[in-house]
């Protein structure tokens, strides 16, 4: 019994040694909590759940079945090509189709019905009645998803890394095609999350996850067909035009990345909140950043005489891009709520220039149209500057010089840019007539006033193909009919410039039409420009006092001399 205790009984110097693998993990342990304090609590909720869901467990379980059965199939199909061949990208491939279907289906319509079934559940009021914010609750269930992928990527990315060791595809190649998974992936998320604060509506909500499956399957299939050229092709890394180009893309992704967030947010957020200047300062610096890369393309990039393309591109993609936001804008009230009114711009210039980013159908369709005419004038000052600068004539631009060729495909250009304003004009002027028409009955939402914009250029595309095909059975050419159509007017112009008779049909009704419709929206707009600022009420200026002294604490007072009493 003495020698069990005198074996047992530490000795003196072993008594007083400090155990510092506890106090090292403790201090993880530490910094640890602090971390989890400080996220954002939605996130850390969110995140319990996911993964302790029986949907995460199962697809997760079925991603490790599907990578350990191609582990061995394809290894066995190999044989011995595995030890002399070069058949990475054949078992990259195969790994790819395991990891895309959980990063473009699984994690985005999970992070959709995470918001759907709240608010159809009418439990999003127990988060709006929290100090959490609509941004903080789009960005926990972002980082949920987040997490997600993250977990998937940890079980699919050291399979990668073994088809490297194989040979066949380049470790910048998986490095590349994995960075533009997670960013599809986390954009997929964003959408979702934005799918799902349209409406609170059951039957609406159960129409947009169908659509939003198919979408989702789209994706999939279409990305599965992309990394198969991708993984086999040879990539220009040592080109910096590639890493432009990436650059360019990942600007646009940026921007519309942000503008999804803050609309999602805008949604969730009450309904006399502000949901519009954060939205149309986004819209702009979007415009900003890709009028900076066509003047880049335009003056470091692009061969003497070969812009004009870019004026095309810039000049198309900025009307889709304006003629999108301006349907949803079409969707909002006319009027402002007292919260808004209480921070409207007070001074001439002030109003003159910051009172088209408040809310308004109105300042919209004007912030819209201004917007892109702005965008596109740039665009043409800076090729008929390019074309002064190389020819030293502007008189050659001008005067449509048929001995050069660029002066007309600058022309051509020009027209084009103005043709596809025209177009956005006429379609977001009668927009706003059918959803004035609508708001007498009901107060539409941003879907159904994007929906209406939509079904109005279906029909301004479909009905003039179906007059003149059934008052000319036999004539599928262009003809004054279509001018109409957005897409053949365009295609007509820019594949048949030159000798085309319907070319100054299209430069005349198209933008005396845009005109007419942009003047008759002046009443409404007026109407929106005769709101001004109003005082705040006594109540609201004490609880925004009490509420600053509150996150502005006084600081402690200090001791001046020794002679003050503590």
């Amino acid at each position: 019994m003495n020698a069990d205790a005198a074996i047992s009984t530490p000795l003196d110097g072993e008594k007083d040694a400090p155990d510092t693998s506890a106090g090292f993990w403790s201090r993880v342990d530490a910094v640890l909590d602090w971390c989890g304090d400080r996220l954002n609590p939605l996130l850390v909720k969110e995140t319990r759940q996911a993964l302790k869901s029986k949907q995460f467990i199962v697809t997760f379980s079925l991603v490790l079945g599907c990578v350990w059965f191609w582990s061995m199939f394809g290894i066995a199909m190999m044989g011995t090509d595995a030890f002399y061949g070069a058949s990475g990208a054949d078992m990259f491939f195969g790994y790819i189709c395991v990891l895309a279907f959980p990063l473009t289906v699984v994690v985005p319509f999970s992070a959709f019905r995470s918001l759907a079934a709240e608010r159809e559940d009418r439990t999003y009021e127990l988060l709006a009645i929290t100090t959490l914010t609509s941004r903080k609750v789009i960005a926990g269930k972002l980082g949920s998803a987040i997490v997600q992928m993250l977990v998937y990527f940890s079980a699919i990315v050291p399979c990668l890394a073994f088809t490297y060791l194989l040979r066949g595809i380049d470790i910048l190649v998986i490095a590349m095609i994995l960075f533009y998974y997670f960013f599809t992936s986390l954009a997929l998320a964003m959408i979702a999350l934005f799918v799902a604060t349209l409406t609170e509506q059951r039957h609406w909500q159960i129409a947009l996850s169908v659509l939003l499956v198919a979408g989702l399957m789209f994706v999939f299939f279409g990305s599965l067909g992309l990394t198969t050229q991708l993984a086999y092709e040879v990539w220009p890394f040592s080109e910096w035009e590639f890493w432009a180009a990436n650059a360019g893309m990942l600007t646009a992704y940026v921007g519309y990345f942000a503008l999804i967030f803050l609309a999602a947010a805008a949604q969730l957020t009450f309904a006399a909140e502000n949901r519009s200047t954060a939205l149309r300062c986004v819209m702009l610096l979007h415009q900003m950043a890709w009028a900076g890369w066509m003047f880049w393309v335009a003056f470091a990039v692009a061969p003497g005489g070969r812009y004009s393309p870019g004026l095309i591109v810039f000049s198309l993609g900025l009307s889709a891009h304006w003629f999108l936001m301006g349907a949803m804008m079409a969707g909002e009230s006319p009027h402002l709520s007292p919260r808004v009114q209480r921070n409207l711009p007070q001074t001439f210039l002030g109003r003159m220039f910051f009172t088209w980013f408040h809310p308004g159908p109105g300042t919209g369709f004007g912030f819209a149209l201004t917007s892109l005419a702005t965008g596109i004038g740039l665009g043409a000052l800076l090729l008929i500057a390019r074309s002064a600068n190389e020819t030293g004539n502007l008189s050659a631009l001008l005067f449509l010089d048929t001995a050069t060729g660029s002066q007309i495909d600058h022309v051509m250009a020009l027209a084009g840019s103005i043709v596809a304003v025209s177009h956005v004009g006429i379609y977001l002027g009668l927009g706003r007539f059918l959803v004035r028409f609508v708001r007498k009955f009901t107060e539409p939402s941003i879907l159904i006033s994007l929906l209406l914009h939509v079904v109005l250029v279906a029909v301004g595309t479909a009905a003039p193909l179906t007059i003149q095909w059934t008052l000319y059975p036999n004539d599928y050419g262009y003809s004054a009919w279509q001018l109409f159509n957005p897409f053949w007017t365009l295609g007509e112009l820019f594949s048949r410039w030159q000798g085309n008779a319907h070319v100054p049909l299209m430069l005349t009704v198209l933008p005396l039409l845009a005109v007419g419709l942009t003047l008759a929206q002046l009443p409404g707009l007026f109407k929106e420009l005769h709101y001004v600022r109003i005082p705040k009420p006594l109540r609201v200026s004490e609880e925004d006092e009490e509420l600053h002294k509150r996150r502005h604490p006084p600081p402690p007072p200090t001791k001046k001399n020794p002679w003050d009493d503590e």
